[in-house]
């Protein structure tokens, strides 16, 4: 009787292990799914780009951004799978088109790294164009914006700038704020910078 019950006792620890170490296995395989490492490559989506290689950013050349039209039905949009290639960050991932949708823009010149703009409005009603860096394994390196034009509740923001060679953008800023909303009076700031795109697809800015 005695064997019987101590049988009994091992059998049931046996199942007790064996269905922890189940979930245990569970847990690692969801863990592995969300660890999933998104990379992008050009090639994937050579044709789905626009513009190519552009030098100067400002109001007037922005055609596609400062017009009447939804960027999204005029580029591709970030969205879905996509989103997450780009950004590589699931805090950036959205499945479905809104007014702060990115698009992709333009390939841009580059030796050392992968290359690319993106365009598109942010939270802050501002309108953006980026810079963003890969390498050659479709991993992000780096980002920065090159033009921006907008604002909200009387806060504007405008960036604008030109590539002087293959690797050194100049841009300038100028922000702006009411000082006065009874008179109309603003107070504004500006600024210049000018950074660097290193071979390995690093940003870098130059300090004055």
């Amino acid at each position: 009787m005695t064997r019987n019950i101590i049988l009994l006792f091992f059998f049931q620890l046996l199942i007790s292990c064996s269905q922890d170490n189940k979930h245990i296995a569970d847990n690692h395989v969801e863990t592995v799914v969300m660890k999933k490492e998104y990379r992008f490559f050009i090639s994937e989506y050579k044709d789905k780009f626009k513009h190519q290689n552009l030098t100067s950013f400002d109001r007037c050349g922005i055609k596609d951004l400062n017009g009447d039209n939804f960027i999204a039905d005029l580029h591709l949009p970030i969205i879905k799978e996509l989103a997450f290639k780009i950004f590589q960050d699931n805090k950036y991932i959205s499945d479905t088109l809104h007014e702060g949708t990115q698009v992709l823009y333009s390939i841009q010149k580059s030796k050392g790294h992968q290359g690319i703009l993106i365009a598109g409005m942010g939270d802050d009603w501002v309108d953006r164009i980026e810079y963003i860096s890969y390498d050659f394994n479709g991993k992000l390196i780096a980002r920065l914006f090159l033009y921006e034009c907008g604002g909200d509740g009387g806060y504007t923001s405008e960036s604008f700038g030109k590539f002087i060679n293959d690797t050194t953008y100049t841009r300038s800023s100028i922000y702006c704020e009411p000082k006065d909303e009874e008179t109309g009076i603003y107070k504004c700031d500006s600024l210049s910078n000018t950074f660097i795109i290193h071979y390995n697809g690093q940003i870098e800015e130059i300090k004055k």
